[in-house]
């Protein structure tokens, strides 16, 4: 294969002609991006640069439920925003567990410590699972509830079936921020995503399974619309982790690691992310920002910003810019038709026939 031409294509998301923000269109039907006949049209990313101007704890990975009973439940979501340290992740899913808890059993419930500390950071020694103690005003109603296993809760240290951590997975990423286990069936009441312990008539704690994290996004995804072979693993769009087929074709151009203030890439072979074009003209491309489950990135579908505004992707600091290195490419040499031109041959009317005769003085 052999490059015939190539040229720059440099986009800005803040000016196009069609969208804003995370999702636009781009007209390039006056730039004649073509290809003639065994050819084909690749993009490559060169290059990405936007503000992180979306929250690590956001509408994707905040909601989750506490129970009490099967029946008795509240719906909970950590405040979004950045979090410095684990701690603080610890902190707000701790007192707001405890609005819930008071909320479902009546009783004045005081949130006596939360762990990892807030002042503990990512490479201090801890083993960074939350842990959550509650102390009620009077006896609490999980005193007599059936232990995990069996039997009734008596001793400190029991596993208790409630209060229940609920973290279902159709509604985020909760159980990853907080060490959990998720949920794939919206309608399973019985699983804890994390742990309740029984510690006395009026104690309680509730405390995670594995390490927690300060957020669940690492990278950002630019996903372009134009017919290509490359392909990824279904979760990629489905959302989920359990989805039936695991390769599908993929609209995904590239993929950027998230910092904490910037979001950049540059390409240091030009060839790390591309796409094969078959088609052998472009009219438009229309390009959108997602997150590794195919969602807004920092939103779930119909939350249109990060902060109080309500158009973040249209009219406030949600955008983009990149550069695309457009190549046209000879695959082969194509095979025409070629006809070989008729062979002159003397007029048949004339073969055998005596045009002129000269004797000299008398011609006959």
């Amino acid at each position: 294969m052999e490059v015939i031409s190539s040229y720059n294509l440099f986009v800005d998301s803040e000016n196009s002609l069609s969208g804003k923000g995370d999702e636009f269109v781009v007209q390039v039907a006056n730039a004649g991006v073509s290809c003639a006949d065994g050819q084909f049209i690749r993009i490559n990313l060169e290059s990405f640069n936007m503000y992180k101007n979306f929250y690590n704890v956001n509408q994707n990975n905040s909601v989750y439920y506490v129970r009490d009973t099967l029946s008795s439940t509240q719906q909970c979501s950590l405040t979004h925003q950045n979090y410095k340290t684990i701690g603080d992740v610890s902190a707000n899913f701790a007192e707001k567990t405890r609005v819930a808890l008071q909320s479902l059993t009546g009783i004045t419930t005081t949130l006596t410590s939360s762990l990892p500390a807030t002042d503990e950071e990512m490479d201090s020694t801890s083993d960074r699972i939350i842990l959550a103690t509650y102390t009620f005003s009077s006896a609490h109603p999980f005193t007599t509830a059936n232990k995990v296993g069996g039997g009734n809760a008596s001793a400190d240290g029991d596993l208790i079936v409630f209060p229940k951590v609920q973290c279902y997975e159709d509604d985020g990423d909760a159980y990853a921020l907080l060490g959990g286990d998720r949920i794939q069936d919206i309608a399973n009441l019985t699983n804890n995503s994390m742990e309740a312990i029984w510690k006395s008539t009026t104690v309680i704690q509730i405390r995670g399974k594995y390490p927690a994290q300060r957020s669940t996004e690492e990278h950002i995804y630019l996903r372009c619309d134009l017919p290509n072979n490359n392909i990824e693993t279904g979760s990629l769009s489905s959302g989920k982790s359990n989805h039936t087929t695991h390769i599908v074709s993929s609209d995904i151009l590239g993929k950027m690691i998230i910092d904490h203030e910037f979001i950049n890439y540059t390409s240091s072979t030009g060839r790390e992310f591309f796409l094969n074009i078959p088609n052998k003209h472009i009219n438009t491309m229309r390009f959108y920002l997602r997150d590794a489950k195919d969602r807004p990135v920092g939103r779930r579908t119909g939350n249109t910003s990060a902060g109080t505004g309500t158009a973040q992707n249209t009219l406030g600091n949600l955008n983009c810019s990149f550069v695309l290195k457009v190549e046209i490419i000879q695959a082969y040499q194509p095979r025409k038709l070629i006809t070989e031109p008729p062979e002159q041959k003397v007029n048949p009317k004339k073969l055998g026939v005596l045009q002129k005769m000269n004797f000299g003085e008398g011609s006959y």
